[in-house]
Parts: C-alpha cells; structure tokens; sequence
C-alpha cells in the first residue's frame, strides 16, 4: 500500500472515528437534559476556577480519563475524548506516513515526516494537557 493511500486510510478513519465519539457524546448530553442531572466534579471545578478556566471544561487528558471512569461517564468528558482522538489523527497519519515512506525507500520523506512528527509531539507535551 502507497505511503498516500495509507495515509488517507487512517485520516478517515480517525474522522469517523471521533465523530463517532463526538456524536454519542452530544446524545448523551441531551438526553441527560444538558449540565443538570450530572454529578460535580468539585475537585476539577475549584482549580479551574483557582486558574481562571470555565469549571465546565476538560484540559488534561487526565481529566477526560478521570470524567470518563465515573459511574455514569460524564458525557463532556465523552465529547472531550472525541476532539482528542480528532487531533490525534493527524499525528497518527503522520507516523504512519514516516514508516511508509520508509518502507518505500523514500528517505527524504521520511526524514521530513519524521521532523514534522518530532515537532508536533514536542508542542503537545509542552502545551501541557497531559497532565
């Protein structure tokens, strides 16, 4: 499979698949009838509010885990998960992109790939919503 073809697979994919997630997400919202019915993350909301955030939204990863681990999943927490896999697509394309491109033989893409790869993994860590 071309390093093109692959890469337009997994775009796809990925699209669908945090649609997917977004979609179910925004249903399960509704159906709760919005913010009211949902239990409050109180540990969340007063270090937002200590920070100058909305107490409403999701910034780490660890929160969108800890959102998605309580019994029911917060469903902002569900939509949250939705635009992480929605910009981790394009990462994911990129890597593969670097192997395929490697596979090929096609050692300038794949150096260039590799770079792109390298930067965008650096800003994602230093952004700091992994914590």
């Amino acid at each position: 499979m071309s390093a093109e073809r692959l890469v337009s697979r997994v775009l796809f994919v990925g699209g669908l698949v945090s649609i997917t997630i977004l979609v179910i997400g925004l249903a399960v919202y509704a159906a709760a009838g919005g913010a009211r019915g949902q239990a409050t993350d109180v540990y969340r909301m007063l270090t937002h509010e200590a920070a100058g955030r909305p107490s409403t939204v999701y910034s780490t990863l660890g929160e969108i885990g800890r959102g998605l681990t309580r019994h029911p999943p917060d469903p902002l927490a569900v939509i949250a998960l939705g635009l992480v896999v929605l910009a981790a697509t394009p990462v994911v394309a990129l890597a593969a992109a670097v192997v395929a491109f490697a596979r090929e033989g096609d050692r300038d893409y794949a150096v260039i790939a590799s770079i792109v790869l390298a930067v965008l993994l650096v800003s994602f860590t230093l952004s700091g919503g992994v914590g």
